[in-house]
């Protein structure tokens, strides 16, 4: 599963997290979570899961797709 367009637009304007502050709180290297976020990763359901939860949002948020896709 691919990230979406929201998980990339809800890092660059939604959060105060790094990628690297998030990544060490979900138990991945900075350098995964980058091309996860970046497209050139699959989104796995356990990432997802657990960036979620550390974020506190709602895991639909990750998944939302644009209208225009």
């Amino acid at each position: 599963m691919e990230a979406t367009k929201s998980l990339k637009d809800f890092m660059a304007n939604g959060t105060d997290y790094s990628v690297g502050q998030l990544a060490k709180a979900v138990g991945v290297s900075r350098q995964h979570l980058s091309a996860v976020i970046n497209g050139k990763e699959p989104l796995t359901f356990r990432l997802a899961r657990d960036i979620s939860r550390e974020m506190g949002i709602d895991l639909a948020v990750i998944y939302e797709r644009d209208a225009t896709e």
